[in-house]
């Protein structure tokens, strides 16, 4: 008689369908991630020759940076991967036990130690190169599969563009391909 089965190791792959950004909670300047993409450096410069005013200069720009690997690739988190595939068990009406055996308890306390899930995902790694190599998406490096995308803050009361507030994002482009790995104990 075999041995139950006592873990499972699985492999799955996800591909972005649309603009996403998963955050690192730093920012960094527009300049600096510029320095290393010919690309992004030929899209500065257009920018700063269509800026007739000195001041502010686009390259001290700041904009809110992506969660990245050793190697430099977007990743997404194990815990994010998670949440998304507990609200897609719901959305699919699996019911409250099978969420919390596969998930764990939804509200977690110090006595839901022993009920965390079966399921554990590791980050997903971006695979290189599997966003598209030639893009119109603003500021767009494929080697480090992303772009910067440029909003406007509104001032609520006067519901108008809130002065002097412009913003930047570094997005992942639809098309990019991830590698998830996960454990089922």
């Amino acid at each position: 008689m075999s041995a139950p089965l006592r873990q499972c190791r699985f492999s799955f792959n996800l591909e972005l369908v649309s603009v996403t950004h998963v955050g690192s909670g730093e920012t960094g300047t527009l300049g600096k991630l510029c320095e290393n993409s010919a690309s992004r450096k030929k899209a500065l410069k257009t920018v700063q020759q269509r800026n007739r005013e000195p001041d502010p200069r686009p390259e001290e720009a700041q904009v809110m940076l992506l969660q990245r690997g050793a190697d430099g690739l977007p990743l997404l988190p194990g815990t994010a991967l998670k949440g998304a595939m507990r609200a897609l068990a719901r959305r699919a009406g699996l019911g409250p036990e099978v969420e919390e055996c596969l998930f764990g308890a939804s509200q977690v306390t110090t006595q839901d130690k022993a009920r965390e899930g079966h399921m554990w995902l590791w980050p997903a790694l971006a695979e290189p190169c599997s966003a598209p190599a030639d893009s119109d998406l603003p500021f767009y490096d494929a080697r480090a599969c992303s772009f910067v995308l440029t909003g406007i803050r509104l001032d609520e009361q006067r519901m108008a563009v809130q002065h002097n507030f412009l913003y930047q994002v570094e997005m992942l482009p639809p098309g990019l391909r991830f590698r998830c790995r996960g454990l089922w104990m």
